[in-house]
């Protein structure tokens, strides 16, 4: 029963879909329902209570009220969807990730939600009222890439309802790294008066995960050449009474940082 009227007369109620009336004492009457009620659909009804007498004629008078719908905490707090984050590494303490959000459609307390970190991360830190995510250290792309952890939303109802989402954070690579080679000089030697071809290869790596280099000369282009993976070739024909060595200087590039070294050809 929510609410009870009574009156020395005969009743009706509207909507009479939703409530009844309940004839209890001799022109005593409760107001009841039909169903149970869902706050979160419909928070409140308008009720509309109609009296007549049996004098003749008859009087008729009606009044309105409105029965309101208390909450109970029946809702879980709901993501819309997992999150995925990119964060650079190398990145500064603390570094704002991003915002994680539940809803839920409880009132007052049974709405309010708070946010956690399931199981506690020392990496990750997360702010209990927002859900604002920030990290505890900086990352490094060449250790690891990405980081997966959950988060929990939980109510403040009695009892509280809780639910969990995935959270990935991918850690973006930066160009942090030169090419290096992997000798500071090279020594190759060719014969006079032939034809080479191939003359020695090259090879430079870089630290930066999944870095293309490339191989450029800064010297002597008219009469050798280097491909993509370090080979020098040369199809001039050399003198060695004309010169007897050739120092080349070799560079490497990963588009935005360079390395070289020097390379000696001696002409026997």
């Amino acid at each position: 029963m929510f609410c009870g009227f009574f009156f020395k007369a005969q009743l009706t109620v509207e909507p009479h879909r939703l409530f009844y009336l309940e004839q209890f004492q001799s022109n005593s009457y409760a107001v009841k329902s039909t169903r149970s009620f869902d706050r979160e659909t419909m928070s409140f009804y308008q009720i509309e209570l109609r009296a007549r007498d049996f004098g003749q004629p008859s009087l008729r008078r009606s009044m309105t009220f409105e029965l309101n719908i208390t909450d109970v905490n029946d809702e879980i707090p709901q993501f819309k969807s997992n999150y995925t984050f990119d964060l650079i590494e190398n990145n500064r303490i603390p570094t704002i990730i991003g915002q994680v959000q539940a809803f839920d459609s409880d009132q007052g307390v049974n709405g309010q939600i708070s946010y956690a970190i399931s199981p506690p991360s020392s990496y990750f830190h997360i702010t209990a009222n927002e859900g604002m995510l920030s990290t505890n250290t900086s990352f490094d792309y060449e250790l690891k890439r990405e980081y997966h952890f959950q988060v929990r939303a939980r109510d403040h109802g009695q009892p509280s309802l809780e639910s969990f989402i995935d959270v990935q954070i991918n850690i973006i690579n930066i160009n942090e790294y030169s090419p290096e080679f992997e000798r500071d000089n090279y020594l190759f030697s060719i014969y006079e008066n032939q034809t080479i071809g191939l003359v020695g290869q090259v090879k430079a790596f870089d630290r930066d995960i999944g870095d293309r280099i490339y191989y450029a000369l800064s010297n002597y282009e008219d009469l050798f050449e280097i491909d993509r993976d370090g080979w020098i070739s040369t199809s001039f024909i050399f003198d060695r009474e004309v010169q007897d060595e050739y120092k080349l200087t070799v560079i490497a590039t990963d588009n935005s940082t360079i390395g070289s070294t020097i390379v000696t050809i001696r002409i026997l």
